[in-house]
């Protein structure tokens, strides 16, 4: 094919010789830029990894930096020309990472690191060049494992689509939260069922597929919002189907143990129709003129070095400060126990066996039973000399239920004063093994200050971490009975003593 230009598709583009020997000086420096964080910022790079690996929703994320690849090679770019205005870019792009060590939140530390290797690739192949490849940089965000908050929503819509199709095919089927009962049983729609892996999987179709076949921002857009509806759509009839043929089968036919596969294969095949009549709407994307190769000045090659130089020194002072304010442990030890939280006008009994909220990392565990009159009110409560990895004050490791004996099968909110805090609080609808049911509410808290969520307290974590502090915190849930819980638990903060005082007589106790 000959001519200045070519109607083709991106992804048939080829990256000459010429360009490629142009590329090469400077995507040598990033490759060793990229390395370099990799190993100062490991921790993350392992956090990100581990989740790909452990999770279906996420095995994508091994792909996505060869993709992203792919694409920057495949786009015409002008030549590399080291820009220092990018820079700033990377010293912001390092302090979202260190918010997100200093919080415990690994979502955010996972979106810094992406960041910095984004303003790397900006500050080492130029403004110019990032512009060209905005599309595969802003790609590499697939890399951060996003998307959990949306669990809870995607979980209790398909519960009700799912109820709402059983009635209508005639499977009699009532809704507790995310738990659906038929006449053959009880189903669950758990977190793996919630379609997360489908909405990820669509998403990186869509972006994949549209950056190689539309230019016009309404295909892209149209096409988008048709397959990640498929990918829901997808996911209702998968639990749809599970269900139905266990409730027409009446048990004898299961097909739960492999409805991860077949929904799979159900979103594969829609999707494969999907993309198919697609190119149908394709359009060519024009190549523009390769523009003329110049070899690069000396001066131009001691830029870059120093860019590259600098990149690596912001690098260097990001993770320097992590180890050595962040994550500086603290010399203190943990009391030898806790004692009770009083309660006037309650009578202690035995803790509860049966329920055993998750408090992995915990230093120490306190649990106890509250009784008053008819009311009933269980406690349990987690201290942390202070917040480290393996041991956060908030997180999936730290939540009433134990995801084995109690799941939580719906979530509310419920204005509430908890130990002197008054506040939107989170309620969670729990429902256990045996049938029982509980509600329970949980309370954070932070040197002397307590919270009505675990956003709040991770606010007020990094704050204090970014300066170098590292207080001791701790969680308590409460739970109840599901028919009386508002009144019992509200019954029970309402005679329960301040946070203080409970710390004041922690104080007074020997550590360990």
């Amino acid at each position: 094919m000959t001519g200045a230009r070519a109607s083709i598709h991106a992804g048939d583009i080829a990256v000459p010789d010429g360009r490629a020997k142009q590329l090469a000086p400077a995507a040598a420096y990033f490759a060793a830029f990229a390395v370099a964080v990799s190993l100062a910022l490991w921790p993350t790079l392992r956090a990100m990894a581990n989740v790909w690996l452990t999770s279906s929703a996420y095995h994508h994320g091994f792909l996505v930096a060869p993709a992203a690849l792919w694409m920057a090679a495949s786009t015409p770019a002008p030549a590399p020309r080291a820009s220092a205005g990018a820079l700033p870019l990377l010293a912001g792009a390092a302090m979202i990472w260190l918010v997100g060590e200093a919080a415990g939140a690994e979502l955010i530390a996972s979106l810094g690191f992406v960041c910095i290797l984004i303003a790397g690739a900006a500050a080492i192949f130029g403004l110019a060049c990032a512009r060209a490849w905005a599309f595969p940089l802003a790609f590499l965000f697939f890399m951060a494992p996003f998307g959990e908050s949306l669990l809870p929503l995607l979980q209790h819509a398909a519960a009700r689509a799912v109820t709402a199709l059983l009635n209508f095919s005639g499977v009699e089927t009532t809704r507790d939260g995310v738990v659906l009962s038929t006449a053959t049983g009880g189903f669950e729609i758990a977190d793996a069922c919630a379609g997360l892996n489908f909405l990820l999987a669509a998403a990186m179709v869509v972006a994949i597929y549209s950056w190689m076949t539309f230019r016009k921002p309404v295909k892209i857009i149209l096409f988008a919002i048709i397959a990640i509806t498929l990918a829901l759509i997808a996911n209702i009839l998968r639990a749809f189907v599970v269900i139905f043929v266990a409730a027409a089968t009446d048990g004898k036919l299961n097909i739960a143990d492999d409805h991860i596969l077949f929904g799979w294969f159900f979103y594969g095949a829609m999707l494969v129709a999907l993309i198919a009549g697609a190119r149908r709407f394709a359009d060519v994307r024009e190549v523009p003129p390769r523009p003329a190769m110049r070899e690069e000045s000396p001066l131009h090659r001691r830029k870059t070095s120093l860019v590259f130089a600098g990149a690596l020194a912001l690098i260097a002072l990001a993770a320097g400060y992590d180890r050595l304010v962040v994550l500086r442990a603290p010399s203190v030890a943990a009391p030898v126990s806790l004692p009770l939280v009083n309660a006037p006008g309650w009578s202690l009994a035995a803790p509860s066996r049966a329920w055993r909220p998750a408090l992995k990392g915990a230093d120490r565990r306190l649990y106890a039973t509250y009784r008053s009159g008819a009311m009933q009110v269980f406690l349990a409560a987690g201290y942390f000399a202070y917040d480290r990895r393996g041991a956060e004050i908030a997180g999936y490791a730290t939540r009433p239920d134990d995801g084995v004996s109690w799941r939580t099968i719906e979530t509310l909110k419920a204005p509430l004063k908890a130990f002197g805090r008054s506040g939107v609080y989170r309620i969670d609808r729990m429902r256990g093994d045996d049938g029982g049911a509980l509600d329970a509410i949980e309370v954070y808290w932070l040197g002397g200050q307590v919270f009505d969520s675990a956003v709040a307290l991770k606010i007020a974590q990094a704050k204090a971490r970014l300066q170098g502090r590292n207080p001791r915190g701790g969680v308590i849930f409460l739970a109840a009975p599901t028919e009386e819980s508002a009144t019992d638990i509200r019954a029970f903060l309402v005679d329960a003593e301040p946070l203080s005082a409970w710390l004041a007589r922690i104080d007074a106790r020997p550590v360990e």
